[in-house]
């Protein structure tokens, strides 16, 4: 009887190792291994007015779109080399999404993909830097910033731009107040707030009518559609009343039909590479507290946008 007993009790600890593993692995898996949703991770980002931009680079290299920049002068300069060379993580074909936030001159960013992240920590060491409890930080070329970062997942990791040695520690842990408003599905967007078109911020040229006419939105969500022939910018701007959005669209679409008449007037033919020829296509439609623009591009405008040339 005694030697059913201890048998019993063995099976049992055993039982309750194996359990205690499985939740252990299952935990691992769900904090470490399993990817992030895009709410969570929007969570992440501090509450506040800053512009969020997202990058799908999975949805950019299967259109092709990324070919563009492989002679953008991002590439060619000897600081992105030097760390392409020493860490072998290469953006083109490691990095999968990027959302940044741009406030003032502090950058925070989550990026998803392949990391070495041994690599990452001993190039951070070398050239002079400091990683400790998980956080990572080297001072910028620019001598008055640091960039920091620390891994979130296995395949989602926290970089910062900033004045402090430690910012990336701001997306350590999501929020609990989620946007009640979702982002576009779309590989490019970008959520600018009311006040950043009441900021002084340089604009291109062409732009600024229609900036000015954004500051009665209370947020608006630019994106660029890749999912056709011919891709497809989108303006989403939320008003605070219908009454707001009816005269927001009765500006966006007169100063687009007046742009339009204006050039056809002077016998001008637009550039399809040229801003001025997205904006003369323009069309809204109000939609209760929203209105929603519509620009078809052209892909040697994709090219300029993308290699800087707008």
């Amino acid at each position: 009887m005694a030697v059913r007993q201890g048998w019993i009790t063995r099976l049992f600890l055993v039982a309750l190792l194996v359990g205690a593993a499985i939740g252990l692995g299952a935990i691992y898996y769900w904090r470490f291994r399993l990817p992030e949703s895009m709410a969570t991770m929007l969570r992440r980002f501090p509450q506040k007015d800053s512009v969020l931009i997202q990058i799908d680079l999975r949805a950019l290299r299967l259109a092709k779109v990324l070919e563009i920049v492989a002679g953008s002068p991002v590439v060619e300069e000897e600081e992105y080399r030097r760390f392409v060379h020493e860490t072998a993580f290469d953006y083109h074909t490691d990095l999968d999404m990027v959302i940044l936030s741009i406030s003032g001159d502090d950058r925070l960013a989550l990026a998803t993909g392949r990391f070495d992240l041994p690599a990452l920590k001993k190039y951070v060491m070398v050239h002079g830097g400091r990683c400790q409890n998980g956080l990572c930080s080297l001072k910028s070329s620019r001598g008055d910033r640091y960039v920091s970062f620390v891994p979130l997942r296995s395949n989602l990791v926290a970089w910062a731009s900033s004045k402090s040695d430690s910012a990336a520690n701001q997306l350590m842990s999501p929020g609990k107040v989620a946007d009640p408003i979702a982002p576009p599905n779309a590989p490019f967007w970008i959520k600018v707030p009311r006040s950043y078109w009441k900021s002084s911020v340089e604009l291109p040229s062409g732009t600024k009518l229609f900036a000015k006419a954004l500051e009665d939105a209370e947020m608006s969500y630019f994106s660029v559609s890749l999912d056709n022939l011919s891709p497809t910018a989108t303006l989403e701007a939320y008003c605070a009343s219908d009454s707001t959005a009816d005269s927001l669209q009765t500006q966006l679409q007169g100063m687009t039909d007046v742009f339009r008449k204006y050039l056809e007037r002077a016998n001008e033919k637009p550039n399809p590479g040229d801003l001025g020829s997205v904006l003369t296509h323009g069309i809204f439609v109000k939609q209760s507290n929203k209105v929603v623009g519509k620009w078809l591009l052209e892909k040697q405008f994709l090219e300029a946008m993308i290699g800087g040339r707008l």
